[in-house]
Parts: C-alpha cells; structure tokens; sequence
C-alpha cells in the first residue's frame, strides 16, 4: 500500500520537527513553561496519540485497502476521482492540503459540541502549552483528526507515497507550530496560516476555546465567523480547564469517552 511506505518519510518528517522544535522553544521561548509539572501526562498522551495514528492507519488499511487505486497506473475514466489523479503533482498536494485542513476545521468544531466534547476534552486541559503539550490528545480525538489525512491524499487523490507524505507533513508541522511556546508572527503569511497566538486563545479557560478551530489555515475560521484575533486580548490568558479536569486526566479521558 502506499500510505504504508509513506510511513517512513512521516517518521523522519516528526522526528526532525520534535528536535527542531525542541531546540526552538529551548532557545528563544515565548514564555517560562512548568513543564514537569505536566510532563508525565504530555509523555502518556503523547504515547496514545502515537498509538491511536497506528491504530487508525491500520483500520483504513483493512477497511479501504482493497478500494485504494494504484498511484502507479495511468488514470482512467471521466469521474472526479480519475481527474483528481490527473493533476499534476505539485497542483494534487497542495489541493489534498487544503481540503484534509478544511476537513479538519469541521471535526474540530463537531469536537466542541455536546456528543463529542470528551472525544477533544484531553487536548484542553495542559495549563502550559508547548510543543509536546499538542499532542495530549485522546483516542477517539486522533483516530477523527487521522483518517482524513489518510483518506483524503491516499484514497481520493491516489497520491504516490512522497505526496502522501508531504500532505500529511503539511499538517503534523501545522500542529507542532500552533502549540509551539514561539513567538511567531511571519509577517503577511500570519494572516493566512494559524500562528501560535491564535491557537493558544483557543485553549483559553475563558469562552475562547470556541474561537480558532483552524489547524493549518486560518482562512477557514475567517470565512466561517469563528475567528478571534488574539491581538485583542488584553493581559495573559489562562489555559486549561475549568471543568471537566479530573475527567480529562483519566482513563475515560485518555480514550476519550
């Protein structure tokens, strides 16, 4: 299969993001983080978050393998699949980019409703946001926020394993930069991409956290009114939970039922 090659490359692709982005924030961090204080559940979490992209790749695999086209062979047909295929490589990643972060702005929203809140509650309780702290997140939450980013490039665009792999690069780097403890602003790019100010607003304690759903492109949170400018904000912000916390941090949390 070819999302199975593509695991090398996404593997080399996190690696070189945890040192880069543990060098960064060692260097020139935004704020004194606590991390020991939440070290030990960034470390558990982060280790089910691992598991549970296994897990979801696995499922796809057995589930759609069978369906998935051959990267490989000349596209054939008139549908919409066969003409997806057809695109040049450059022109295939960056549309399969943009329509997995669409897909991923709507299940972040969903995550914040009623049914699915506990699926996403984990990811909200770290009081101290840096790098690993991104990657507290459930069960449920990764296999909902995997399976597009394994669908859509593999399964919908037929991408070879390397475009596959730059799609999904794409946003494990979007999820390393939005939680990252960084001063990062990129000039006129800031207001395209998702910073890490936007993001952090999102993990307020305050109403915020309904605010700011974008992972990689902040033009869908602009288009579907649920921008918060963080310039706006006066003062620090308090991140985590105010309810919900002890339930958060336990085995119900980390599976997120």
């Amino acid at each position: 299969m070819t999302f199975e090659r593509s695991e090398d490359y996404e593997l080399v692709t996190f690696v070189s993001l945890v040192v880069l982005f543990g060098v960064l924030e060692a260097v020139a961090p935004a704020r004194q983080v606590k991390r020991r204080e939440q070290l030990p559940m960034d470390l558990l979490a982060a280790a089910v978050a691992l598991l549970g992209v296994s897990l979801t790749r696995w499922a796809c695999k057995t589930t759609l393998g069978p369906l998935a086209p051959d990267p490989t062979a000349p596209a054939s047909g008139l549908g919409v699949l066969s003409a997806l295929a057809s695109l040049p490589s450059v022109l295939k990643v960056g549309v399969a980019i943009v329509v997995v972060d669409f897909c991923l702005y709507w299940v972040h929203r969903a995550m914040h409703t009623a049914p699915l809140w506990r699926t996403h509650m984990l990811h909200h309780s770290p009081e101290h946001m840096y790098w690993l702290a991104g990657l507290r997140t459930s069960l449920t939450h990764v296999a909902m926020f995997t399976a597009p980013q394994v669908i859509v490039p593999f399964f919908v665009f037929s991408t070879s394993a390397l475009e596959g792999a730059v799609v999904v690069g794409a946003i494990n780097v979007a999820q390393f930069v939005t939680h990252a403890n960084l001063r990062l602003r990129l000039g006129p790019l800031g207001r395209v991409l998702v910073m890490p100010a936007v993001h952090r607003l999102h993990h307020a304690r305050e109403d915020h956290h309904r605010r700011n759903f974008a992972s990689l492109l902040v033009v869908w949170d602009r288009l579907f009114g649920t921008y918060q400018d963080p310039d706006v904000i006066q003062g620090e912000i308090a991140l985590g939970l105010q309810e919900d916390r002890h339930r958060a941090l336990g085995l119900r949390g980390l599976v997120g039922v």
